[in-house]
């Protein structure tokens, strides 16, 4: 097996892996591994093999794959664990994806089908970094309270959502604890075919590679909106000048990548949050969310 070529990808972290025409499931495993434990974020450019080797290289690194469950996603071939990512056009900031709910993946995969015309670049932001940038009054505020995500979802959101078919069944789900984070809880409750959901985590959590707590929720997003809110754990709402200082701390460490066709990025859903720029043109980006089979 060829041995990794490895560069940083930016001076703000993540690692480039560059190929030069081989396939990437040529590429050692315990090679990506010992990268992407290291950096959290890895670009794979110059490989060959397409979305089936896409595919299959994410198979190596993982129990198994999950839909995302939002309904602006397309499905590739018919797949609920190949889709596109999030339609439209606009800016997204910040964000781990689905950190507002317990089981949040802990990979993202992507692959690109076709950058955009312009713009459109998946940005990445280093939680660690992100956590180091915040001025000492705001990482003593995030340090002295939880943060507590709540929603309310109709069954054709939360069946999605958890990848269950009924009340009984998401019932014996949210029964149990989050393995992967567990140092989050929450509460549940059905009103009829109605679910309430409380998600609770410190604001810093420990990354699944172990090191320095991260920031890697959503909040900077500007995540609410008609099902998802986020408060302090005791209910007060988090100051706009605290959730404007994740932003500022997180733009400052942007990791942006400019796509070219058959580009791969592996992500730590756990420790690098990611996000998007606006874009013109027919971007088509795929990404598949992944339960890592190593620790």
């Amino acid at each position: 097996m060829p041995k990794l070529d490895t560069a940083p990808l930016t001076e703000n972290g993540g690692t480039l892996v560059s190929g030069n025409g081989e396939d990437l499931l040529d590429l050692s495993r315990d090679d990506v591994l010992a990268a992407f434990r290291e950096s959290g974020a890895l670009m794979f450019r110059g490989f060959t093999g397409g979305v089936e080797s896409f595919c299959s290289f994410a198979e190596r690194f993982s129990t198994r794959f999950r839909s995302h469950g939002g309904s602006n996603r397309d499905k590739i071939d018919g797949k609920d664990t190949l889709q596109t990512v999030v339609a439209g056009t606009e800016r997204i900031g910040p964000h781990s994806e689905l950190r507002y709910m317990p089981f949040s993946p802990d990979v993202l995969w992507f692959y690109c089908v076709r950058p955009a015309d312009e713009g459109g670049e998946t940005t990445l932001y280093d939680g660690a970094r992100t956590v180091e940038g915040l001025k000492p009054d705001s990482r003593e505020a995030f340090s002295a309270k939880p943060l507590k995500y709540s929603f309310t979802a109709p069954p054709r959101i939360w069946t999605r959502f958890l990848e269950v078919s009924s009340v009984e069944e998401a019932t014996a789900k949210l029964s149990g604890p989050d393995p992967k984070v567990p140092e989050a809880e929450h509460a549940f409750s059905f009103d009829g075919d109605m679910l309430s959901l409380e998600y609770t985590i410190p604001a810093f959590t420990r990354p699944r590679s172990g090191g320095e707590p991260v920031y890697a929720g959503s909040i900077a997003r500007g995540y609410e909106h008609d099902r998802v809110a986020c408060a302090f754990a005791d209910g007060t709402p988090i100051p706009d000048e605290l959730r404007q200082d994740i932003i500022d701390a997180a733009e400052r460490v942007e990791i942006a990548i400019p796509w070219r066709p058959g580009d791969v990025v592996m992500v730590d859903n756990s420790r690098v949050m990611h996000g998007r720029r606006p874009f013109t043109g027919n971007r088509e980006i795929y990404t598949r969310f992944a339960y890592a089979n190593f620790d």
